[in-house]
C-alpha cells in the first residue's frame, strides 16, 4: 500500500494480496487482506490513519474480500464459498476479534462476492455462482433470497428511509413496545408491539446488556411475513448464548426501553 505522506508515499507493509479497506471505530483502517488462496490465508491488517502504520492484525482465515462495518463496530466481509454455500465472516473491529470464521460462517447464495448493509443494520451478499442475492440480519439469520441476473458481483442500495442523527428512524407516535413476557425469562422472552405495525416491516427492537454493550438487533420481519412481536432467544449477534444477567430492548427510533432479566 502507498498512503501519501506529505509529497512523499510510504510503503506499508500488509499481508499478502490486499484487496479492500473499511474504515472502523476511531477512523482505523481495516485492510482485508485475502491470502494466496492456498497455503496463507486470510488475515485482516488495522492501519492507523495518521501515522500511516499497522498497529494490529487478526487472523480470520479463508478468502475475505469485500467488507462491510455495521453501526456497533461490527465488520462484515464475504468470503466466497465455491461449492454448497458461500461464507460471510464476521470480527469486532473495536475488540480485534474473530466472531465467525471458517468453522462457523454465516451461509449465504454461493460465492459470496459483494456485500452492502442499509439504514437499519440488515445485510445482502451477492451470490456469484447462486445468481441471487441474500438478505441476512446481524445474527446471521437469512431474511430473503432474491434471484437476480447471472454472476452477481456488487450491489449498491438505495435506501429512502428517513434517519435523524446517527441511527434514529422515524416511528409513528402509536406504535410502542410493549411489557417482555415472561420476565424474568429463561429460554426465550417476547417483546409485544402495540399500534399499526402491519405496514411497518423495517422496525428493529435492539437488546443491550447492563453496561450498554450492543447484544443483538432484532428485525420485526421473519421470513417475508409480519408478526406483532418480536422474539428473542438469548443470542448475541455472535449466535452465542449470553449470561445471565439484566438486558434492555430499546425500539429503534424511540426512547422506549424495556428491562428484562435472564436467568440460567
Amino acid at each position: 500500500m502507498n498512503p501519501q505522506n506529505g509529497d512523499h508515499f510510504a510503503d506499508v507493509d500488509v499481508g499478502k494480496n490486499p484487496q479492500t479497506l473499511a474504515v472502523g471505530p476511531g477512523q482505523m483502517i481495516n485492510v482485508v487482506c485475502t491470502g494466496n488462496y492456498f497455503s496463507i490465508r486470510g488475515i485482516i491488517y488495522f492501519l492507523e490513519a495518521t501515522s500511516h502504520s499497522v498497529i494490529d492484525s487478526l487472523p480470520i482465515g479463508g478468502d475475505p474480500y469485500w467488507p462491510v462495518m455495521n453501526s456497533s463496530g461490527v465488520c462484515f466481509v464475504t468470503a466466497g464459498g465455491w461449492s454448497d454455500d458461500g461464507f460471510v465472516f464476521c470480527y469486532d473491529a473495536v475488540s480485534r476479534t474473530v466472531i465467525r470464521d471458517e468453522d462457523n460462517p454465516i451461509r449465504v447464495g454461493t460465492g459470496a462476492m459483494g456485500l452492502a448493509i442499509d439504514s437499519l443494520g440488515m445485510l445482502y451478499s451477492t451470490g456469484l455462482i447462486a445468481n441471487s442475492v441474500t438478505e441476512f440480519d446481524d445474527q446471521g439469520t437469512v431474511q430473503v433470497t432474491y434471484p437476480v441476473g447471472s454472476g452477481p458481483l456488487s450491489l449498491t442500495i438505495s435506501d429512502s428511509r428517513t434517519y435523524i442523527g446517527d441511527d434514529v428512524v422515524v416511528i409513528p407516535d402509536n406504535v410502542r413496545l410493549g411489557k417482555p413476557y415472561p420476565n424474568p425469562f429463561n429460554e426465550s422472552v417476547v417483546l409485544p408491539l402495540i399500534g399499526d405495525v402491519d405496514k411497518l416491516i423495517d422496525i428493529v427492537v435492539e437488546i443491550y446488556d447492563v453496561n450498554g454493550r450492543y447484544v443483538c438487533g432484532l428485525n420485526l420481519r421473519q421470513k417475508q411475513s409480519i408478526n406483532r412481536y418480536i422474539r428473542w432467544n438469548g443470542v448475541s449477534y455472535a449466535g452465542k448464548g449470553v449470561s445471565s444477567g439484566v438486558y434492555f430492548a430499546r425500539l429503534r427510533g424511540t426512547n422506549q426501553v424495556a428491562r428484562m432479566v435472564l436467568i440460567k
